[in-house]
C-alpha cells in the first residue's frame, strides 16, 4: 500500500488517541472546540459563496467592456453559486416505524413518562416500534433548524421480545439520558455538517470546476480533522448515558442488557436469520413469520446454542476508531460490572409492554418482510434449482466421461453451496489442487471449505489464493479474520483485520483515481500489443461518426501493477458545430464494443474537454483512429 496512505492512517489514530485523553480531562471544553470548529468550517464556506456572490455585480459592470463574455462569466459563477448552495442542502427524513400511543400501550408510556420526569427531559412527539435489534432517539429539525426539534423514539420489536422489563428500562434510560444530555440533537447536527462538507466535495470532483480550489484545498484538510475531533466526542456520550442508565436502574439491569444485546445480535445473524433464508432453496415463496416465530426460537432454540462462545467473542472486541461505540469489554469496564446473561422468561419478557398492539405489530412486520423479500427470494429460489439441474448433468458426466478442470471446480463448488456436501466438495477440491496448484480460486474455495469444518488448514490454501490473485484479498482476509475471531485467537483476528482494511482503503483509491480525469494527469504511450491495438482500431472503425481517436496511458499512484488507459475521441470535424448527441451516441457505441479488459476512461475532447486533446496529440503513437 502507498506509504502516504500508511502515516495518513497512522496519524488518525494517533490523533484520535490523544483527542480521548483530552475529553477525559475536560469534556464540556472539548464539546465547545468541536462546537466551534463546526462554526469554522461553516464559516470558511460563508466566506467563500459571499465572495462569489460579490463577483456577480462587478461581472455586471464590465458588460459595457467585457459584452457577451461577461454574460458567459455571470452565468457560470452563478451556475457555480447554485451546485454549492445545492450540495449544502442536507435533508433528514423522518423514520419510519408503527407508531403506537398511550392508550396503545399503557404500562409502556408509564415507564417512558417516569424516565422524562427523572431527567427533565423534553416529551416524544411519535414513538415507533421498528424491526431491528435496536433503540434510539432521531430527532428532526424543522425548517432551516430553527425552534424545537421534532422527537421520536424508536423501540426494535426484536429488543422487546429479547429483554426483561427491567433491562428493557435500562435501555431506555440509556437512550433518554441521550436526549437530557442534548446528545442527540448536538450529534445530528454534527453529523448534518460532515455529510454537507462531504457533498461539497463529490459536487466539485465530479463537475471539475475551476472554481473548485475556492473549496477543496480547505475540505481535504479540515473535514478529516474534523471527523477525527468530533469522534470521541461521540464515544464519550455513549459512556455518559450508560451512567445515566445505571443510575437510574441499577448496573446489574444495564449491563444484563448489553451483554444480551451482544449475544442476541450474533444468534440472529449468524443463525436464526440464516436458517430462515436457507428455506427460500426449497421453498417458492417466503411464507414463514419471522417476527411471529422469534419469540419461541429466543425461549427454546437459544439455549441450545454455545452463547459463551458469543460473548467470548464480544469481549475480545476492541474500541477502534470505526464505530462511535465503545466495545462491549469497555462499557462494563465504566460502569464497574462484569458481563450478566439472562434471558426472560416469558412474564418477563417487554414485548408484554405493548398490550394488544404486539400481535398487530407483529403480524404487521411480517407481512412487510414477506412483501420485501418476495422478489430476492424467487430469484434464489430459481437460482437454486437451476444449480440442482446443473450438479445431476455434471455428476452424469463424470460417471461416463472426465471433466476438465473448469467443469470438475464448478462441480465442487455446486456440491458445497447448492448440495451442502461439504466433505464430498472438501474431497473434490483437495483433487483438483493437486491437478492444478496455481488456480486461485481452487485453493480460495478449498480453504473456505476446510475453514467451515473448523479445519486450520484452511488458512494455507486462503492466503495461498491471495497470492496467487491480489483480488481474493479482501474475501480472504475477512474469513481469516472471522475464523481466528471464533478460535479465540484475537492477535491473528486482529492482524487480518488490519490487511483488510489497509487492503480496502487501497482498492478504494485505485477505484477513485480510476474513475477521474484532470488536467494535470500524467499521460504516456499506450504498452498495447500489436495484436490488442489492432483488435481496438477494427471496432473502433466501425463506429458511425467517430472521426479521430487518441489512446494513452494514465500514470497511477495506487495499483500501479494494473494499468489505467484514457481512450479520448472527437466526433466532430473542423467545419463542424460541436453535438452532444452525436457525442453521447458515439460513446455508448465505444462502451459497447471495447475489446479490452483493462480499466479504460473514455472521454470525448470537444466543448470544453478540447485541451485534453491538445495533451494527448503530443503523445507519440496516441493517434490510432
Amino acid at each position: 500500500m502507498n506509504n502516504t496512505q500508511y502515516s495518513e492512517n497512522e496519524r488518525f489514530e494517533k490523533l484520535i488517541l490523544q483527542l480521548q485523553e483530552k475529553i477525559k480531562k475536560n469534556p464540556k471544553a472539548y464539546q465547545l472546540k468541536v462546537f466551534m470548529l463546526a462554526i469554522l468550517g461553516n464559516l470558511y464556506i460563508g466566506i467563500m459563496i459571499l465572495f462569489l456572490l460579490a463577483l456577480i455585480p462587478l461581472l455586471l459592470m464590465s458588460i459595457l467592456f467585457l459584452k457577451a463574455f461577461a454574460i458567459k462569466l455571470i452565468l457560470i459563477v452563478g451556475f457555480f453559486i447554485w451546485v454549492i448552495l445545492r450540495s449544502l442542502w442536507v435533508k433528514q427524513m423522518p423514520p419510519q416505524g408503527y407508531a403506537i400511543t398511550a392508550t396503545d400501550a399503557p404500562e409502556l408510556f408509564e415507564i417512558i413518562h417516569e424516565l422524562q420526569q427523572q431527567l427533565n427531559a423534553p416529551d416524544f412527539h411519535k414513538v415507533l416500534i421498528v424491526e431491528d435489534l435496536n433503540a434510539g432517539v432521531v430527532q428532526i429539525p424543522r425548517f432551516l433548524g430553527l425552534g424545537s426539534s421534532q422527537n421520536y423514539l424508536l423501540l426494535g420489536l426484536p429488543l422487546l421480545k429479547s429483554l426483561t422489563v427491567a433491562q428493557f428500562t435500562a435501555v431506555l434510560a440509556h437512550e433518554f439520558g441521550h436526549l437530557a444530555k442534548n446528545h442527540a440533537q448536538f450529534s445530528n447536527w454534527i453529523y448534518r455538517q460532515r455529510i454537507r462538507w462531504t457533498q461539497l466535495v463529490e459536487v466539485l470532483e465530479q463537475n471539475q470546476s475551476r472554481g473548485d480550489f475556492l473549496f477543496r484545498p480547505f475540505l481535504n484538510r479540515f473535514v478529516p480533522y474534523f471527523t477525527a475531533y468530533s469522534f470521541p466526542l461521540a464515544q464519550a456520550n455513549e459512556y455518559e448515558a450508560d451512567a445515566i442508565a445505571v443510575q437510574l436502574t441499577s448496573s446489574q439491569s444495564t449491563a444484563e442488557a448489553l451483554t444480551t444485546v451482544s449475544i442476541i445480535s450474533q444468534y440472529l445473524d449468524e443463525k436464526y436469520w440464516t436458517e430462515i433464508y436457507k428455506h427460500a432453496d426449497d421453498m417458492p415463496q417466503p411464507v414463514m413469520t419471522p417476527f411471529f416465530n422469534l419469540t419461541h426460537a429466543l425461549t427454546h432454540e437459544l439455549e441450545k446454542e454455545n452463547t459463551a462462545a458469543w460473548l467470548s467473542v464480544s469481549m475480545q472486541q476492541m474500541t477502534t476508531h470505526l464505530d462511535t461505540h465503545p466495545s462491549l469489554q469497555d462499557r462494563l469496564k465504566a460502569i464497574g460490572v462484569v458481563p450478566e446473561f439472562r434471558y426472560p422468561s416469558a412474564e418477563q419478557r417487554a414485548d408484554r409492554l405493548l398490550g394488544k398492539q404486539l400481535e398487530k405489530v407483529t403480524a404487521t412486520f411480517d407481512q412487510m418482510w414477506q412483501s420485501n423479500i418476495s422478489s430476492s427470494w424467487q430469484e434464489r429460489y430459481q437460482f437454486i434449482q437451476g444449480g440442482k439441474q446443473r450438479l445431476i448433468e455434471l455428476d452424469q458426466k463424470q460417471q461416463t466421461d472426465d471433466l476438465n478442470i473448469d467443469e470438475a471446480f464448478e462441480r465442487a463448488q455446486l456440491t458445497l453451496f447448492i448440495a451442502k456436501q461439504t466433505e464430498q466438495a472438501c474431497q473434490q477440491l483437495a483433487a483438483l489442487h493437486e491437478k492444478a496448484p496455481k488456480h486461485a480460486e481452487i485453493c480460495l474455495e478449498y480453504g473456505r471449505a476446510l475453514l467451515e469444518k473448523n479445519d486450520d488448514q484452511g488458512c494455507v490454501y486462503m492466503i495461498r489464493a491471495t497470492e496467487l490473485n491480489e483480488f481474493m484479498m479482501t474475501t480472504c482476509y475477512e474469513r481469516l479474520r472471522d475464523f481466528y475471531w471464533q478460535q479465540g485467537q484475537p492477535d491473528q483476528a486482529q492482524h487480518y483485520h488490519h490487511l483488510l482494511v489497509e487492503r480496502l482503503e487501497l482498492e478504494s483509491l485505485a477505484q477513485q483515481e480510476r474513475n477521474q480525469l484532470h488536467l494535470n494527469n500524467k499521460f504516456t504511450p499506450h504498452d498495447l500489443s500489436s495484436i490488442e491495438l489492432q483488435q481496438l482500431t477494427d471496432a473502433l472503425s466501425k463506429i458511425k461518426n467517430l472521426k479521430k481517436a487518441y489512446f494513452v496511458k494514465k500514470k497511477v499512484d495506487y495499483l500501479t501493477n494494473l494499468p489505467c488507459y484514457v481512450l479520448a475521441f472527437s466526433t466532430t470535424r473542423w467545419y463542424q458545430f460541436t453535438n452532444k448527441k452525436r457525442i453521447e451516441d458515439v460513446l455508448q457505441q465505444i462502451q459497447n464494443n471495447m475489446p479490452l479488459n483493462q480499466a479504460v476512461l473514455i472521454l470525448s475532447i470537444e466543448g470544453d474537454n478540447y485541451k485534453f486533446g491538445r495533451k494527448m496529440r503530443w503523445i507519440k503513437g496516441s493517434r490510432i483512429l
